[in-house]
Parts: structure tokens; C-alpha cells; sequence
């Protein structure tokens, strides 16, 4: 009965932390998606006469980040592997979860920077209408953006303000292993510092 109720109970933590991800994935996508709207007017080109031509937005540079990524999370995989102490093998798992997270989302972004930035260009930029029209999308897209970048989802719970946290230290490229043991060094040396100044001066007096 025990281990049916402990099966049950992990099985709903894994299908919470999954919805959790999913919210963030979808707040992401909608800043994403709001920021290209946005930009319309910057990607409407009235002098254009190819739309096949245009650069649009600069796509992200996904491929390189994720594989620099990955070579990250099995560094810290390896650290993680070594390590006793409870506090570091915390603070590792944040920073491994951060990685993966932030390596997912850069291939969700380069699939949606690619799709959503072409279709933009080709509505303000469509040769077949006039240049009056190409602006008027451009502000109506716009508008659109600032929608898209208002939809974020209800206001989060501590788990999932906990998962942004950590994706946003990631973005940030903030590590809370070497944060922990920073704080560690520093307190062992204010420590001998402290110990030094409670021995007084050397007893070198005649």
C-alpha cells in the first residue's frame, strides 16, 4: 500500500513539473512571437521588390549554443558524479536543469524566430500590395506583438517561479555551484581572518 501511494505520489511531481515547463516553454514562445510582431515595421522594406531576399531578424544562433550546452551539462554531469557533499550535489542539479532547459528552449526559438520572422516579411513585404497597406500590416502586427508579449500565463506558483529562476541563472550564465562555493571560500577566509585577529600580536616582547 505504501509503495502504491509513493508511486502515485511521484507519478503526479513528474506530471507537475512537466505542466510547469510547459508554461514556461509557452511564456517564452509568446515573448518571442510578441518581440518579432513588434519589429514589423523594422523588417517592412517598402523598396523591396523580392521577398525571397529578406533577412529579416537575425535568426539565433541555435546549432552552436546547444552543442556548447551540452558539453556544459556533461562537465557538470562528470563534477556531479564525484561530488559527496549534499549542498554541491544540489546546487549542481540546479545548474544541470538550467542547462538542459536553456538548450531546449534555443531550439524551440530558432524553429520559431525562422517561421514566425518569414511569415512577417512576406505580409509587409508582399509586392502585391500597395506600400500604404505594407505599413498599415506593419502597425497592425505590431499591435498583435504587444499582445502576445502581455499573454503571460496566471501568476506562478513557488515551483514554477522556482523553474524560472533557474532557467532565467542559466540565461544569465549564473552558476549556483560556483556561487556555493565562492561563498564558501570567502567565509573560510574571513574565518582565519577573524581567528588571526583574536590571537593578538606575536608574543616577541623581551
Amino acid at each position: 500500500m505504501d509503495e502504491d501511494r509513493s508511486e502515485m505520489t511521484q507519478g503526479t511531481k513528474t506530471t507537475l513539473e512537466g505542466s510547469r515547463v510547459e508554461i514556461l516553454a509557452k511564456n517564452l514562445v509568446f515573448r518571442v512571437i510578441g518581440l518579432i510582431y513588434s519589429k514589423s515595421c523594422t523588417i517592412y522594406n517598402p523598396s523591396r521588390r523580392n521577398t525571397e531576399d529578406s533577412q529579416g531578424l537575425e535568426v539565433h544562433d541555435s546549432k552552436r549554443s546547444v552543442q556548447s550546452l551540452i558539453r556544459q551539462v556533461n562537465v557538470l554531469q562528470h563534477t556531479l558524479d564525484r561530488v559527496e557533499d549534499d549542498d554541491e550535489q544540489r546546487a549542481l542539479e540546479e545548474d544541470i536543469t538550467g542547462k538542459i532547459l536553456l538548450a531546449c528552449w534555443h531550439g524551440i526559438r530558432f524553429e520559431v524566430e525562422q517561421v514566425v520572422t518569414k511569415v512577417v516579411d512576406r505580409i509587409v513585404n508582399d509586392k502585391t500590395a500597395s506600400s500604404w497597406m505594407r505599413w498599415t500590416r506593419a502597425g497592425r502586427l505590431e499591435e498583435f506583438g504587444k499582445i502576445f508579449e502581455d499573454a503571460i500565463d496566471e501568476q506562478p506558483d513557488d515551483g514554477q517561479r522556482a523553474l524560472e529562476r533557474v532557467f532565467g541563472d542559466a540565461e544569465a550564465g549564473a552558476s549556483k555551484h560556483q556561487i556555493l562555493l565562492a561563498a564558501r571560500a570567502a567565509r573560510k577566509s574571513r574565518n582565519i581572518l577573524e581567528g588571526g585577529r583574536e590571537g593578538g600580536p606575536d608574543d616577541n616582547t623581551a
